[in-house]
């Protein structure tokens, strides 16, 4: 009955205060990233992997029908006078919402505030003449590339060499050769194509991970060159790098270490050469 909604509604909501406070702590937030957050992600992320269909946004979709479908039942139970009934409904939906902020919380909000990805980066000093060196070797590095890809549009752009299975696959490899240091998540999940990617472009959305579902998605609309370093970035995201500066960081070196010219291309494209340039 509302007594038993009640005190379960109660439960979620200490149970979410008890997760707030905890993520204040660095020191827990990766205690409980390293030891349950990357059990949790492993056991989503395969379960989840099995399918090509993005879970994520088949939840939305039912979730927004759901809503509707309780707000407008717990009205129509208030108008008719039935109060207990719309309150047990309502009591119903606000449960649901605790559920899924107690949830996201667990397997996205502790790694927010987790200690720093494991990413060497110079932070001291660079001279002009360094910084010119850095610049002709990029550039050379990127020319490079661009001739090893071999396969050009009309207008001198590259062509991928790989299907969307293929490359999304070689991502996935090049991740996992990579990022292994315990501070990542040990399992790297499959990425997937967002079916309502013209809401994303007409929101200027490149791409979304939802971590409790362990999947990254992308707008499978946008270029392939920007694809590339979003499907690095959501990835980072599935290793357990929550922040964005981090995740484009992670992304890059991820690109650029790749071995593959067409992989460090689009690092280089999407990210390295244009700071440099700009």
């Amino acid at each position: 009955g509302t007594l038993a909604l009640l005190i379960i509604l109660a439960t979620s909501a200490v149970f979410l205060a008890l997760l707030i406070i905890l993520r204040t702590n660095q020191g827990i937030c990766e205690f409980i990233c390293r030891h349950f957050v990357n059990f949790y992600q492993g056991a989503a992320g395969r379960f989840y992997s099995v399918t090509n269909v993005n879970i994520f946004e088949v939840l939305v979709t039912l979730g927004v029908l759901l809503a509707i479908a309780m707000n407008v039942a717990a009205i129509a139970l208030f108008c008719k006078k039935k109060r207990a009934q719309s309150r047990r409904v309502m009591l119903a939906f606000a449960i649901i919402c605790f559920g899924i902020a107690n949830v996201y919380t667990f397997a996205a909000g502790f790694a927010y505030n987790r200690d720093a990805a494991p990413i060497e980066t110079y932070s001291g000093e660079i001279s002009k003449d360094v910084a010119l060196e850095s610049y002709i070797l990029l550039k050379n590095d990127l020319q490079q590339c661009y001739d090893e890809i071999g396969n050009y549009n009309q207008d001198g752009s590259v062509i991928c060499p790989y299907d969307d299975k293929q490359l999304n696959q070689k991502l996935r490899e090049t991740v996992d050769s990579l990022l292994k240091d315990d501070y990542y998540y040990s399992y790297t999940p499959k990425a997937k194509p967002i079916i309502s990617s013209g809401i994303m472009t007409f929101n200027s959305i490149a791409g979304i991970t939802f971590m409790p579902t362990c999947e990254p998605g992308y707008n499978k609309d946008m270029p392939i060159l920007e694809r590339v370093h979003t499907l690095a970035h959501e990835y980072a995201h599935t290793k357990g790098v929550m922040r964005e500066y981090e995740a484009n960081l992670v992304a890059t070196y991820v690109l650029l270490n790749s071995g593959d010219a067409f992989l460090k291309y689009c690092g280089y494209f999407c990210r390295a050469l244009m700071r440099i340039i700009m």
